[in-house]
């Protein structure tokens, strides 16, 4: 079985990260998460897509989020201006899932604290792929993100993910 995780799954514009995922990998299941979603499932071309309306992050809690469209994102900090959204620890989901892993992170700037997570929890070792959109200098987090880092020591393939194509 294989299982897509799709964070930051709302499409904007003509950015379709679902379909991407679904034609180039055919998962068997697709969880889909961003703060703008719609809770749902339905099926699409044989792969059952299930959608909630979540935050990615490092533990289960409660983070603000900003709405900017395309840049819109959580801040782990209470001095902005945003609405209140529920968040999951990524690293638990993963360890939940059976089978065959894909994690696609598109997620504007929280990327680097989340891949540091799944270092530090070896939840990186349960996948077979991640695809990173890269947000360098949009890091609204209290710690720098260090992609080299991450790089080097993430357990799992790292591909270039581009919102508009899909694999880069």
């Amino acid at each position: 079985m294989l299982t897509c995780i799709d964070i930051g799954c709302v499409e904007h514009g003509e950015e379709e990260s679902i379909q991407h995922l679904i034609d180039a990998h055919h998962p068997d299941l697709l969880l889909g998460f961003d703060p703008l979603a719609h809770d749902g499932l339905e099926q699409i071309n044989g792969t059952w897509v299930v959608t909630r309306q979540m935050a990615a992050w490092t533990e289960i809690t409660t983070l603000t989020f900003l709405e900017r469209g395309m840049c819109s994102g959580v801040v782990d900090r209470e001095d902005h201006d945003g609405v209140s959204v529920q968040a999951f620890d990524v690293a638990s989901l993963i360890w939940s899932l059976p089978g065959d892993l894909i994690l696609k992170l598109d997620c504007e700037g929280s990327e680097y604290p989340i891949l540091h997570h799944l270092i530090d929890t070896k939840a990186d070792s349960r996948l077979k792929l991640a695809l990173v959109e890269w947000h360098e200098g949009q890091d609204r987090h209290d710690h720098a993100g260090d992609q080299g880092f991450i790089l080097e020591h993430f357990g799992a393939p790292i591909k270039k993910w581009d919102s508009m194509a899909g694999v880069a």
